[in-house]
């Protein structure tokens, strides 16, 4: 067989419109005579079809660079060269088969072959795995690789999470803006290391993955964070704002969960800022008490009790905070973790945030 394609191969490109396959039942759905022309008319770029064969075993680098070492083969691939996007044909090879494929793919019906790190081949294939690291200095890492195939399952099929995600897209180790750019984002990762259950810092390399197109940035490095349980809501950092470390806060802060607002603010508050929230805080305890004495004494209390709940629940969370507060305030340092984990937990909280 390979020797009769190494002859083909050795013959001129053919530039003539012929059917390539022949049956005896014409079938003008599955036909591809003409198709470079229809598509010519549609649009002014020119996609003629045109067909090669190539030798796996001569041919093999493009096997190993889009990652199809354990496909079954033969192997049958539509490329567009202008986009540099490539499908693949699934199920059983036929001619009938290839026809379709050929018109679903002209159609765009079939969704493209998106590469992934884990299907590149590399000269550390054949090592042994390294030793397993040490629990506690696994614990220790604050940032989590992604590849194509995990980016997609934690992004695009997230349901029924519990903590935001913050992804950093990066150029690769050789690119001078995402080499300077990862320390602050690190630094970032590190300041909410102790709520892993609420926010988690993940990077991942675009050069090595090929990712749908609306995450195809004009600008690398890009950061984006994606809300908890939340498919559909996400925010890009900024282009034109500078990339530094209270820029890089300022935007997880301003876009996350309120747990986690609730939780920085109350942990990494010191006895100067105790004192001020406490102020504020009493304030606020006064606002509602009035508030609420109003709309109890209403004529009109019926239309407002939704309302009147909602005052309610916020005077608990307010109260409970000054509580802890007050504690703090005792103590001279800021609020205990644990503290702060058993407030933000309770059902009042709870309900306050969905609200």
């Amino acid at each position: 067989m390979r020797s009769r394609l190494y002859d083909y191969m050795k013959y001129p490109e053919s530039n003539e419109s012929t059917e390539l396959f022949d049956e005896p039942e014409s079938n003008v759905s599955t036909s591809l005579r003409g198709m470079g022309c229809r598509e010519r008319e549609v649009s002014e770029e020119n996609n003629t079809l045109k067909f090669a064969v190539l030798d796996s075993l001569h041919y093999s680098y493009f096997v190993n660079k889009w990652g199809l070492m354990e496909a079954q083969q033969p192997l049958v691939i539509a490329i567009d060269s202008s986009q540099e996007l490539f499908s693949i044909m699934e199920g059983s090879y036929s001619e009938k088969r290839v026809r379709e494929f050929i018109h679903d793919y002209h159609s765009y019906l079939i969704s493209d072959q998106l590469r992934s790190e884990e299907d590149s081949r590399t000269r550390f294939n054949g090592t042994k795995q390294a030793a397993n690291v040490h629990p506690r200095l696994r614990d220790e890492h604050v940032l989590h690789r992604l590849t194509q195939r995990t980016f997609h399952d934690l992004i695009e099929n997230r349901h029924n999470t519990s903590h935001d995600v913050v992804v950093f897209f990066s150029g690769g180790g050789w690119h001078a803006p995402s080499t300077t750019a990862l320390h602050v984002y690190h630094n970032t990762a590190n300041y909410f290391s102790s709520s892993p259950e609420l926010i988690k810092f993940y990077i991942i390399d675009t050069t090595r993955n090929e990712l749908p197109y609306n995450f195809n940035f004009d600008r690398i490095p890009a950061v984006v964070i994606f809300l908890a349980n939340q498919t559909d809501i996400s925010w890009k950092y900024p282009e034109a704002l500078p990339f530094s470390q209270p820029n890089v806060l300022s935007f997880v802060l301003s876009h996350c969960s309120a747990r986690l607002r609730w939780k920085m603010a109350l942990t990494n508050c010191g006895r100067v800022c105790v004192i001020h929230n406490r102020r504020r805080l009493r304030q606020r305890q006064v606002k509602l008490v009035r508030a609420i004495h109003r709309l109890r004494e209403s004529r009109h209390r019926v239309h407002h009790e939704a309302k009147l709940r909602y005052f309610i629940k916020q005077l608990r969370v307010v109260r409970r905070v000054l509580r802890a507060l007050h504690i703090a305030l005792h103590q001279s340092e800021a609020l205990a973790e644990d503290s702060v984990n058993s407030l933000l937990h309770t059902d009042i909280f709870e309900d306050y945030i969905k609200e």
